[in-house]
């Protein structure tokens, strides 16, 4: 009965497996961000996500590869995610300062200025 408590108690055995894929990935990110590889940030970040949705630094990689890529709405989102659920992390700090007059209405609001813009012409 002892056993049978301590295995159920221990994670499976492919836990060990996913989180030990999860580092890797994270770091494969790390190597693609370093070297300017903004697509395979994402991907690699993505993956990450997939199997770890509250994770950090796959979060603010992420959100600063979409930034790059100009993607800033989904960077945005991201930046306000790693935030969330660490306040105290600085890069997602700043990246949320940068990335917030891209939030939400602010492209329809540039939109609008631009054809007002037009018609006044």
């Amino acid at each position: 009965q002892a056993a049978a408590q301590a295995a159920a108690a221990s994670p499976a055995p492919g836990a060990a497996l996913v989180e030990c894929a999860v580092k890797a990935l994270n770091n494969r990110g790390l190597c693609h961000q370093q070297l300017r590889h903004h697509a395979a940030v994402v991907r690699d970040a993505t993956s990450v996500l997939a199997r770890d949705t509250g994770n950090v630094k796959a979060l603010v990689r992420r959100a600063l590869a979409f930034e790059a890529l100009e993607k800033y709405q989904e960077a945005l989102a991201d930046a306000r995610a790693a935030f969330q659920k660490d306040p105290e992390c600085r890069v997602a700090s700043e990246a949320l300062n940068r990335l917030r007059p891209f939030g939400a209405g602010a492209g329809q609001a540039r939109a609008q200025a631009g054809t007002g813009a037009a018609q006044a012409a």
